[in-house]
């Protein structure tokens, strides 16, 4: 009776670790799975408003030359406010993704800040200083773009999803 009894006791107390031990890996498993989930919304939700932002100036510019300021599409300020719109989701980036995706979304606004100033001198300075601008503003589209994949790059790296 008392062999019977030790191993009734040895057997719970086996089938209680593992109760336990499973329990314990299903919570870091939901978990991780949650810090996944909010990585990847915060990281698309950052790359849909760089996107939008970049889509929206880009459209009003590319269509027209204006001779006259005043009939810009946009003001400084306006133009500076919507292409910077998008600092708020960065900020989510770097609060849920690892340091490395937020430096990368950093770069990105970094180079979107450095084309607002050249987009508005096109626009009030229509002598011939204004094709160096141009040359100027397409070569940081060029480094924006290399920028813009280097975010989705580090993003899948950090989602594990490359």
């Amino acid at each position: 009776m008392d062999d019977a009894w030790w191993l009734a006791a040895l057997s719970a107390v086996i089938a209680g670790s593992f109760a336990l031990a499973g329990t314990r890996l299903g919570g870091r498993t939901e978990h991780a799975k949650w810090r996944r989930e909010q990585r990847r919304d915060a990281y698309a939700e950052f790359i849909r408003s760089v996107d939008h932002t970049t889509t929206e100036v880009a459209s009003k510019f590319s269509v027209q030359r204006f001779d006259d300021p005043t009939s810009a599409p946009y003001s400084m300020d306006e133009l500076t406010s919507i292409m910077l719109r998008h600092v708020p989701e960065a900020s989510l980036v770097a609060i849920v993704g690892p340091p490395q995706v937020y430096e990368a979304a950093q770069k990105l606004i970094g180079t979107e800040g450095k084309m607002v100033p050249l987009l508005m001198q096109q626009i009030v300075d229509r002598s011939n200083a204004a094709e160096p601008n141009e040359t100027a503003y397409r070569e940081l589209q060029g480094i924006f773009r290399r920028q813009r994949d280097e975010f989705l790059r580090l993003s899948r790296k950090a989602l594990g999803t490359n």
